[in-house]
């Protein structure tokens, strides 16, 4: 943490070789300058800031992000579709606490190494996408690596650190973070019933769908989730009785 403020000046053409941009935890306001997009870093975090606007469309060439991480700002506009097009390698995609709106693109659902997906605290409408069972990493048990790591110059590598919501407080997960699985998208506008497919993410750890438009039962399927060590679903809309959970 710093004290730094103002914009982030737009020259960034020049770092081709940048791998690690934390600028988190600041007073910097402004929109995402389009050169940053060119830098195509493992980890890019402007959490906790004053920015604002919609992403640019730039950071698609951003490739080799692991983490993106842009919660607690005021970005707005719809949550791009090209995040699940173009940032194949996601691990770590938060965009918590912001003024995103629209529906969550389909696109999200071809992210398959992501493990911790955060877009609670927006104005997210429409309905939770059938196709999250779709996300591989998720529907894993089997974890095969603590850390997450990214190779920087071949032979160096970076260990990732990411500040997660679990179980309604935020902790800083580093050693073990290729272990954590969670999808958050809390306090939004989402309606519809909650889909069955979500059943078959069997590795997620922690899974908040609270304070939504949410209607119908709570499908049985959720009873295959038996890593889960979290679940919210509380101030929605759900009806109906509780199942047996074998």
């Amino acid at each position: 943490m710093n004290l730094l403020i103002g914009e982030i000046p737009d020259c960034w053409n020049h770092w081709e070789n940048l791998a690690y941009l934390n600028l988190g935890n600041n007073n910097l306001t402004g929109k995402i300058p389009p050169t940053l997009g060119y830098t195509n870093p493992c980890m890019l975090n402007l959490r906790n800031n004053s920015m604002f606007g919609e992403l640019t469309s730039t950071l698609r060439n951003s490739w080799s992000l692991v983490m993106l991480d842009l919660s607690e700002n005021h970005f707005s506009g719809s949550v791009p579709a090209w995040i699940g097009d173009k940032l194949s390698n996601l691990v770590v995609l938060s965009l918590r606490s912001n003024n995103f709106d629209g529906h969550i693109p389909h696109k999200i659902c071809d992210l398959q190494f992501l493990q911790n997906l955060d877009l609670a605290h927006n104005n997210i409408s429409g309905v939770i996408p059938k196709c999250f069972s779709n996300l591989s990493e998720m529907a894993t048990k089997d974890k095969i690596n603590n850390e997450l790591s990214t190779p920087y110059f071949i032979d160096y590598p970076f260990y990732l650190k990411a500040l997660l919501v679990l179980k309604g407080r935020e902790d800083e997960y580093g050693s073990i973070l290729g272990l954590v699985t969670s999808l958050d998208l809390s306090a939004n506008r989402l309606r519809g019933e909650f889909p069955k497919e979500i059943g078959s993410l069997v590795g997620l750890l922690s899974l908040n769908f609270s304070r939504n438009l949410l209607t119908g039962i709570i499908p049985d399927s959720i009873g295959n989730m038996e890593l889960m060590e979290s679940l919210d679903l509380s101030m929605n809309r759900l009806n109906g009785e509780i199942q047996m959970f074998q």
